[in-house]
């Protein structure tokens, strides 16, 4: 049996990029993610803030830092490559 890690769907990264814990924070995930300019940027340990009808999220880094992110241009997340 393989150890790789099934994709997971388009439609189905809004529950891990959104999840919550008890206390209602935003759970930290890791993924890859295209930029408007085609750059490749990977991001580890990122909390979702707020998201958007469209499909547009607020994600903070470890840093502070705040970037809009649109769901469309994840690649992978959390170790699990998304299908389109």
């Amino acid at each position: 049996m393989s150890s790789r890690m099934l994709p997971i769907r388009m439609r189905e990264i809004a529950s891990i990029i959104e999840a919550k814990d008890g206390e209602g924070k935003g759970i930290p995930f890791s993924g890859k993610v295209f930029k408007k300019n085609g750059e490749l940027m990977v991001l580890k340990d990122v909390i979702c803030t707020s998201s958007y009808h469209g499909g547009t999220y607020n994600l903070m880094f470890p840093n502070g830092q705040i970037r809009k992110v649109k769901g469309l241009f994840f690649i992978e997340i959390n170790g699990r490559e998304v299908m389109i």
